[in-house]
Order: structure tokens, then C-alpha cells, then sequence
């Protein structure tokens, strides 16, 4: 029995009759070819800064994942809320799925917390690895466990600074406070407060961690 993460592997044992020693766990792995910082060039950073209309000095913060309700984009609408700068820009990136009503609630939240510059909603991407380079931070927030947290490790091969919940396959992909930070589970205060912390990190600490990210996911999680 193949398990992609410990989190899974601590699943199956829970949860059925199946001996330990007859699960290997193998991290479900990235193309660290693609989500490489390096091979994304200029031109198409460019055109994506456009096509997204990214002001220059804005601070963008990217959620990736498909827009459903347990990948915790009101969380992150909370917290950044709760930060009071005006100068973040947030991405959510995924297709909606035909989730029509829960993209309203999310324009709806972002409108009553008077966001509506902070934010934008964008669906159907095929250059993520353009749009992660483009990230200053990446948030994986879901309310629910991640089995894996694909997302996660893509943004680590990217070197770019990833705030996770703490639970689910995430903890086996950050380091916290070494190559990224873990939040509280559904607490948009703790989340505020790491990405509070991101902002104000020096660039050599910056770059160390980026270093330290991308060297941890090329050994253990490079398909």
C-alpha cells in the first residue's frame, strides 16, 4: 500500500486494517524542471504583471487552488482585513468549477471589508510557474487537511516565501520558520500575523530561506 504522505500513511492505519509494514509512504512529488524560478523568463513575467494589472509597489500575496470553499479563501480575506495595508495585492487563481454562488460570497466579503483593490479573482491559469514567480508570498489555507499539499511544494521550488495551515501533509513540507511558516488551523489572526512577519523579513533572510526551500524540495518531493 503506497501512501503520499505520513499524514496519509497515520490515515490508513487509523482508519483500516491494513498491517504497517505493508505501507511505504512515497511523497507525491513536482516537476521541479518546470517549477523552477530560473526557467521562468522575463517577457513572460511581463506579460502576466499586465494581463493581472499588478501595480508596481504592491506586495502580492497568491492562494492557487481550485476555488471551493475548504481551500480557505475567506480565511485569507479575514486576515488580510485584519492587516489594514493597502499595499497587498491577492490572487486567487483556480478554476471556480462552476461554483458560481461561492465566487458572489467571496466578491461580496471582499466588497463589505472595502477590498475590492486588494483582490483578484482569476480563473482557468496554465503558467503557474510565471504566476508563482510573480508572488511575493504564496498561502496555502485550507480548513480541511491537505493529503498532500501540492501547491505547497510547488511554491518552495519556486523560493518563494509559503505560510500553510498546520496540518494535513503541509508540516512534511515546511520547515517552520526555516524554509516557510505554519499557521494555526482557521485562525485568520495567526495567519495575519505570519504574513505580517513575511512582509517585514529582510532580503538576506529572504533569500536565505528561498535557498533553504528549494534545495529541501529538490531532495525529497522531485518527481
Amino acid at each position: 500500500v503506497i501512501a503520499i504522505s505520513s499524514f496519509i500513511k497515520n490515515h490508513i492505519i487509523s482508519n483500516y486494517k491494513v498491517d504497517e509494514n505493508r505501507i511505504v509512504t512515497i511523497p507525491r512529488g513536482i516537476d521541479t524542471s518546470i517549477f523552477n524560478s530560473n526557467n521562468v523568463s522575463n517577457e513572460r513575467l511581463i506579460n502576466l504583471t499586465n494581463k493581472f494589472n499588478i501595480p508596481e509597489d504592491a506586495h502580492v500575496i497568491l492562494l492557487p487552488g481550485r476555488l471551493t470553499r475548504w481551500k480557505g479563501h475567506i480565511l485569507l480575506i479575514e486576515a488580510i482585513a485584519k492587516l489594514k495595508r493597502k499595499n497587498l495585492l491577492c490572487l486567487f487563481v483556480g478554476d471556480s468549477q462552476g461554483r458560481k454562488k461561492y465566487v458572489k460570497e467571496l466578491f461580496n466579503l471582499i466588497n463589505q471589508y472595502k477590498l475590492t483593490k486588494n483582490f483578484r479573482i482569476i480563473e482557468n491559469q496554465t503558467d503557474m510557474s510565471t504566476i508563482y514567480k510573480l508572488a511575493d508570498i504564496v498561502v496555502s489555507s485550507s480548513t480541511d487537511p491537505e493529503a498532500f499539499g501540492r501547491v505547497i511544494a510547488e511554491a518552495q521550488a519556486m523560493g518563494r516565501l509559503t505560510i500553510a495551515a498546520n496540518h494535513g501533509g503541509a508540516p512534511e513540507i515546511i520547515v517552520n520558520g526555516t524554509t516557510g511558516w505554519l499557521f494555526e488551523v482557521n485562525n485568520s489572526t495567526d495567519l495575519a500575523k505570519k504574513i505580517d512577519y513575511a512582509l517585514k523579513i529582510n532580503s538576506e533572510d529572504r533569500n536565505i530561506m528561498a535557498i533553504k526551500s528549494i534545495e529541501r524540495t529538490n531532495k525529497y518531493f522531485n518527481n
